[in-house]
């Protein structure tokens, strides 16, 4: 928007006439033209119906006989853009007028509607750019998919917008553990479970906890207590849509043992206990 003071030797008529012939020549299409546009307008507003000797507001009063108003509308290559003209020649000895351009550009996000109660269609929400929703990820569909940890473990991982849960084993066969306070063979079943922030479209933030524990499968050693758990922190990286790699960090791993020996009970604590795993989602 800017507001132009026309030169002295020239009228509001020929002020608006320049610019009619400007907007054609360069294929705009005229959508509204009105000429005293003071009297049919603004003498509506209390504060617009004076007869402008003050000089205080030069487009909204003086001689509505002087006044002029043009909209003219453009669109090439994808864009459209709009022009607004405004002349009033009021009680001054030269033309005053305030000249609007506004482009329009499409919107690149994505529209959603709700089709019932809790029941949103597949497409991505996403909220226009400069509103505080903005901040908020687009929701994302329930995923499910398998997981393969550095610590070999195998797990069948359930992803969500907000939540990530996985169920997982490892199988460990101990062939003549020194000591023989292992059972030879046993199964590890767990699982883990985080709540998700989503700073970014590709990365989660992970906040959770990791619980496991044994199933003998054979041995002499009788296990009352064979369990490890801890806090979860991790990262996630979307790598595409069927990639999920993940940076787990366990501030604090405790580690649970107790059978019928003469010395029944062992816990231990490891800080900090950490790892990689690898996705593949459906």
């Amino acid at each position: 928007m800017t507001l132009y003071s026309g030169p002295e030797d020239a009228s509001a008529f020929e002020v608006i006439t320049a610019y009619r012939k400007l907007l054609q020549s360069d294929e705009f299409d005229i959508l509204f033209s009105c000429e005293q546009f003071l009297e049919a307008f603004y003498n509506l507003a209390p504060f617009a119906n004076d007869p402008g000797w003050n000089n205080s507001s030069p487009i909204t009063q003086g001689n509505p006989d002087t006044s002029y108003v043009l909209v003219a509308k453009s669109e090439n290559e994808g864009k459209t853009m709009y022009v607004s003209l405004i002349v009033s020649q009021g009680w001054w000895s030269y033309p005053v007028y305030k000249l609007d351009i506004a482009e329009v550009q499409e919107f690149e996000g994505k529209i959603s509607s709700v089709t019932g109660p809790g029941e949103d269609t597949a497409d991505d929400a996403r909220e226009p750019s400069g509103t505080p929703a903005a901040e908020r990820a687009p929701r994302r569909p329930v995923r499910f998919g398998v997981q393969l940890s550095s610590d070999s473990y195998f797990g069948l991982l359930l992803y969500t917008n907000r939540f990530e849960l996985s169920a997982k084993a490892q199988a460990i066969l101990y062939d003549g553990h020194p000591g023989g306070n292992h059972p030879d063979e046993i199964l590890m079943i767990g699982a883990h479970a985080s709540f998700l922030f989503k700073p970014t479209e590709n990365v989660d933030l992970g906040l959770g906890v990791k619980v496991r524990r044994d199933i003998k499968l054979s041995g002499d050693d009788d296990y009352e207590q064979y369990m490890d758990g801890g806090p979860r922190l991790s990262i996630n990286y979307n790598l595409g849509k069927h990639i999920l790699l993940s940076g787990v960090l366990y501030p604090v791993w405790v580690v649970v043992r107790e059978d019928t020996s003469t010395d029944p009970t062992e816990i231990d604590v490891k800080i900090p206990y950490a790892g990689v795993a690898v996705s593949f989602l459906f």
